[in-house]
């Protein structure tokens, strides 16, 4: 959603608004639905309920064509037996694939993903050569840590 290029409207905010509307959804979405959302306010979001009004023939005509948009959020089924649904999750160290493709993965299933520690994460995810600032954060904060092969054991990877 954010690379169609909507005035106000980064990844992140994307990430959130796809957590609550499907893409048809937010093809169509009110300014006062996507105000009553956390963390956005007037100005934004009419802004981006104009711009995807502005964009939806160009959304419709890629899907027409065949383009797969990968569903995320409130478009993508989640277990509610996943242990990390709704969590903060921190990734650090070399990971065995791609760390973006693992936040990615842990977005899909309803995690929320940070680049730093701080008290509201639950759960540093360590590959190997952890980086040893996130590792004494998460110590003084009393944060669990998970090695990279649990954290995939849990998500059922």
């Amino acid at each position: 959603v954010a690379a169609l290029g909507i005035e106000d409207l980064g990844k992140g905010d994307s990430r959130k608004l796809l957590e609550h509307f499907t893409l048809s959804e937010l093809l169509t979405a009110s300014p006062e639905q996507i105000k009553a959302l956390y963390g956005f306010g007037e100005l934004t979001a009419r802004r981006i309920a104009a711009g995807m009004r502005q964009k939806e023939p160009v959304v419709r005509h890629l899907l027409a064509l065949g383009f797969v948009l990968r569903p995320t959020g409130a478009a993508q089924p989640m277990s509610a037996e996943n242990p990390f649904r709704g969590k903060h999750l921190v990734f650090t160290g070399k990971m065995s694939g791609s760390r973006e493709a693992m936040q990615e993965q842990a977005r899909a299933v309803g995690a929320l993903v940070q680049s730093s520690v701080n008290a509201k994460t639950d759960f540093l995810i360590c590959g190997q050569n952890v980086g040893a600032s996130k590792l004494a954060r998460a110590e003084q904060l009393g944060i669990p840590l998970v090695q990279e092969e649990e954290y995939l054991r849990l998500l059922g990877a």
